[in-house]
């Protein structure tokens, strides 16, 4: 799958990717909206890290419901 903008739905400082079937937080989202987003939604994929939370720098709140991830994740520091 092609991950676009177009698959990416963006409200003031809200940003929704869900259902994508994505493995990984994809790069363009942290590049594009990193600096930014304030409330990231990354519910019904396939992600089994969160590899790439870096990249929001003003992230105050994050949806991961219905991932893949394990009782063994570690957040970013």
């Amino acid at each position: 799958m092609l991950h676009t903008e177009s698959l990416v739905s963006l409200n003031g400082t809200q940003l929704s990717y869900m259902g994508h079937d994505a493995k990984e937080i994809p790069h363009f989202l942290g590049d594009t909206y990193g600096q930014f987003a304030k409330r990231l939604d990354l519910s019904f994929n396939q992600l089994r890290s969160l590899a790439g939370l870096k990249m929001f720098t003003e992230l105050e709140e994050l949806v991961v419901d219905n991932n893949l991830l394990g009782n063994d994740l570690q957040l970013p520091s």
